[in-house]
């Protein structure tokens, strides 16, 4: 009897629910950590994403609108500038908002969506 009769022999025989469980308990590592390390992947991405669009938010904003003469001081902005700096990106919406107000379009002109 040859190696691969001899599987099949040994499959044919086992009950199908049997293969099934085999088969499935061997997938659930695997599926475990797809669904726990993709999630986290793709947050971290995230994140490093909303870093660098507010830092190139503060860049504009310093440049175009912070140093313009005549340019008084804005809280609301100075709080935003803030929150870049600390890694928060709810300073992005503001600094938006700000570039807008003077007809500044922000990096890829549309909304930010956290």
């Amino acid at each position: 009897m040859t190696f691969t009769t001899a599987l099949t022999l040994q499959a044919s025989s086992a009950p199908i629910g049997t293969i099934i469980r085999e088969c499935f308990l061997k997938r659930i590592p695997l599926m475990l950590v797809t669904v726990v390390l993709v999630p986290l992947a793709t947050a971290a991405h995230a994140q490093g994403g909303d870093k660098a669009y507010c830092a190139q938010l503060v860049d504009l904003y310093r440049r175009y609108v912070q140093n313009s003469p005549g340019r008084g001081f804005d809280v609301e902005a100075s709080r935003a500038l803030d929150d870049c700096r600390k890694g928060n990106p709810e300073g992005i919406p503001v600094l938006e908002k700000k570039l807008r107000e003077n007809r500044i379009t922000p990096p890829g002109g549309g909304e930010f969506k956290p």
